[in-house]
């Protein structure tokens, strides 16, 4: 990777590429630094690593991802901006480079948690589960 990084996502899509969003660089005893840019994409047939910008992305580590409706959405769920806990789901379009926030919140377990969506082969719907995870108190 182009920034050394933990608790960050990553997802494979159209078996060619890896990205990688988010996370923590370094930490000093009371904050972490987190990864200045945002998102980087692996090429598996250049071995290639490049940088993208994503518009209106947040800045997160430790968080719980997962992929969307389609293979080009990433979600991403709760997480820490350096300093607070946060319950916001964020969806990343991979292919457009736009991030948005959802009307979806959760109000624990929202830090280091692990998402799952399974599509309901009826409806199309797209469910999300959580699991596990920590809230700001433990």
């Amino acid at each position: 990777m182009l920034n050394g990084r933990c608790f960050f996502a990553a997802i494979a899509i159209e078996d060619k590429f890896i990205y990688v969003y988010g996370g923590i660089m370094s930490s000093n005893s009371r904050r972490p630094k987190l990864v200045e840019n945002l998102l980087e994409r692996y090429d598996v047939t250049t071995n290639m690593w490049s940088t993208l910008i994503v518009e209106d992305a947040p800045k997160l580590s430790a968080f719980g991802w997962t992929s969307g409706q389609n293979e080009f959405e990433l979600l991403i769920l709760g997480g820490s901006d350096g300093s607070t806990l946060q319950d916001d789901l964020w969806s990343i379009d991979l292919k457009a480079l736009k991030a948005r926030k959802t009307d979806i919140h959760y109000e624990s377990a929202t830090g280091s948690n692990k998402l799952a969506t399974i599509k309901d082969p009826k409806s199309g719907e797209l469910h999300l589960h959580v699991f596990g995870g920590s809230q700001s108190n433990g």
